[in-house]
């Protein structure tokens, strides 16, 4: 159409000898075309945040908001309609750091406020108010000092803030002015709220207390907790007893306490433990009750907490909130609808305005940080500078991920292929993830290095041996160590690596490298089964006695069946490897800021590296999983061939050799 209008006026201008007509004409058709072309591709990015602690709002029009504890707030009309960022607080653009968000509570898709730890000069008494939709925000004194650890709000305008250490604050205009409310115990830190349109409400606290109100505040009365009545053992003596989550459900009431889901009626306390759930959502009306299982599928639930339908897809890490007789679930990138209908829906999160768009960062290059949206890659020269457009790449970037070799190639993984493209000359490059290792071997090996470090808040280094290629074998040629002051972690128990060993090694690499192990490979015996159940039964003593023995066998759940525990060691004899391999992948119960490294380098003739790494704060018995990468080529495996290698070759680097700790963990993971 648009192709013969612009014929039809040069035909109209030339029948008419109007030369200064066609060139307005021409100007005008290209514009046109430029203005259709761009709004046919209109930009649609996934939102990026720096922040991974999300907290998920709806409104009774169904805007959705998701905040983050960086301060990061982010709106959408619909769940399938662009976000806008509409962070309250911002210095040169970006969230300020030291305020905490946990929560975005919005009235309709102008009026809300955000809540959480937000200073005031000697107190945190602010709420950021607004009234156009997050374009600007007013700070507004809630006349009380405290964190804000739970907010719950209506669209007539009323609503409820948990203040740590002061009581309750309430606003029935809209969040414009507040007044506080009795709380039951100042001393208790209640965050988890709750309360219905009749003014009933319930409060949990972080330390076994839970209360209930018929009349807005003026009166509570104290009930007893599940763990008051004893409707669980437990046996995670390191956690407090918190009320993790709390509702009042027509003529019910629920709580989730240390993860654990109970009922009772309202008009007798009486706790009943629902086995198979993990979490429940419900809003102020009871439109809807939906459970969260121990299998992390979803069901809605009808009056008597049964399933009504299931949704069976997997939601381990999920915010979720009920509205409307829907449940809305942030789910990684993308919004969930469980409608009630029993269907899903679901949309990214995604903007189309570029200026709510950030790149994602992938790597750190000589001239800053590369970051990139779709395959248009933006570059960043300080940390919270603009991002600058540099280059679009001449491929699609859809499930892989983007990085940088050499400071000038930057490496896209799509399935089995690896695309290259050099910076410099913009040209690409395509090869095959298998012919990218095969080619690394076949080239020979000339150097190994094996190497152990450390890196935290406060320290940096490594220690590296360094093997030669020579005529008789790999020889001993150098002990490197760099970084901050440490005793050295790394001796050389071999001065000559039989170049056998190497090069059988070497031509096992790529069968190996995204090989997954078997039970049989961890090569436990009967000793070591036996072993694990007497160390269950040790742990089960130590409860029952109350005495805190010295045991090797520890579980921080409560009720724990300690028969089915025994009988799943068991099991793990039967184990199959698609089983097996998902708990190896996650061996390590502990989380810190430090993180411990060994590493095996590979350089061959043509000076390419292959890195064989292990990652660890603390290191479990076969150092899983082992992560192999050369020239943008990455994949994680639990190839015993790997351990068998080191062990002959620099048996120094694998320290902890405890496989019962192991044994420990897969049973765990089974339960």
């Amino acid at each position: 159409m648009l192709i013969y209008n612009y014929v039809i006026c040069l035909i109209i201008a030339s029948n008419e000898k109007m030369a200064d007509m066609r060139k307005f004409l021409l100007v005008f058709v290209f514009v046109q075309a430029f203005i259709s072309c761009y709004t046919q591709t209109k930009v649609k990015a996934p939102i990026h945040f720096e922040s991974y602690a999300f907290n998920l709002h709806v409104t009774k029009d169904e805007n959705l908001i998701i905040s983050t504890r960086a301060g990061e707030v982010a709106l959408a009309l619909k769940y399938d309609q662009p976000w806008q960022m509409i962070n309250p607080i911002k210095e040169n653009g970006a969230a300020i750091s030291g305020v905490t968000i946990d929560q975005a509570n919005f009235f309709n898709s102008d009026t809300g406020f955000v809540s959480g730890f937000i200073n005031n000069g000697d107190k945190y008494n602010i709420i950021y108010h607004t009234i156009n939709g997050g374009k600007s925000y007013k700070a507004i004194d809630f006349n009380q000092s405290g964190w804000v650890d739970d907010a719950i709000n209506f669209d007539n305008g009323e609503a409820w803030l948990s203040v740590s250490g002061s009581g309750i604050a309430y606003s029935n205009d809209f969040g414009y002015s507040w007044k506080q409310l009795n709380i039951p115990e100042r001393r208790q830190r209640f965050a988890s709220i709750f309360f219905n349109p009749k003014h009933e409400g319930i409060i949990g606290s972080l330390w076994n207390m839970i209360a209930v109100t018929n009349d807005n505040c003026d009166s509570w009365t104290i009930i007893p907790t599940p763990l008051d009545q004893k409707k669980y053992n437990k046996t995670n003596r390191e956690s407090r007893p918190e009320i993790n989550h709390v509702a009042i459900f027509q003529e019910y009431i629920l709580c989730t306490q240390e993860g654990l889901v109970f009922f009772s009626k309202r008009d007798s306390i009486n706790w009943n433990w629902l086995p198979d759930y993990s979490d429940f959502y419900t809003d102020e009306e009871n439109s809807a009750l939906f459970f969260k299982t121990n299998r992390n599928s979803l069901i809605k639930a009808n009056n008597k907490f049964e399933p009504a339908f299931t949704a069976e897809n997997s939601y381990g890490s999920i915010i979720a909130k009920c509205k409307n007789g829907k449940l809305f679930i942030k789910k990684e990138h993308y919004i969930v609808v469980f409608q009630p209908g029993s269907t899903l829906v679901s949309s990214p999160i995604f903007a189309t305005n570029l200026s709510e768009i950030k790149p994602t960062p992938f790597a750190y290059g000589k001239d800053g940080i590369y970051g990139a949206i779709s395959n248009r890659v933006f570059l960043q020269g300080q940390y919270n500078q603009a991002w600058k457009p540099v280059f679009t790449l001449p491929f699609e970037v859809k499930d892989g991920q983007l990085a940088l070799i050499n400071n000038n190639t930057i490496v896209n993984a799509e399935n089995d292929s690896l695309y290259y493209f050099d910076i410099s000359n913009k040209k690409t490059i395509i090869k095959s993830r298998n012919s990218v290792i095969q080619q690394f071997c076949n080239s020979g090996i000339k150097q190994l290095k094996f190497s152990t470090g450390s890196s935290g808040c406060f320290h940096s280094y490594e220690d590296e041996i360094v093997y030669d290629n020579t005529d008789n074998g790999f020889v001993l040629n150098d002990h490197v160590s760099t970084g901050t002051k440490h005793n050295p972690g790394l001796n050389s128990d071999n001065d000559f690596i039989d170049a056998t060993l190497v090069e059988n090694f070497v031509k096992q690499i790529p069968a190996s490298a995204n090989k997954k192990a078997t039970i049989q490979d961890l090569g436990f015996t009967a000793n070591d089964y036996n072993r694990c159940k007497k160390d269950i039964t040790e742990f089960q003593s130590a409860l029952n006695t109350k005495k805190d023995k010295n045991k090797s066998f520890t579980f921080y759940k409560n009720n724990l069946d300690f028969e089915r525990l025994r009988s799943l060691v068991d099991s793990v004899k039967l184990i199959r490897a698609d089983e097996l391999n998902p708990l190896l992948f996650n061996l390590s119960e502990l989380m810190s800021t430090t993180i411990n490294w060994i590493k095996i380098k590979f350089i061959n003739k043509e000076d390419q590296v292959l890195e064989i790494t292990s990652m660890f704060y603390e290191p479990n018995a076969f150092y899983f999983p082992w992560r192999l990468s050369i020239d943008g080529y990455n994949s994680i495996n639990t190839s015993i061939e790997i351990n068998d290698f080191v062990q002959k070759a620099c048996p120094g680097l694998l320290k902890n050799t405890n496989k019962m700790e192991v044994l420990h963990t897969i049973v765990k993971g089974l339960y």
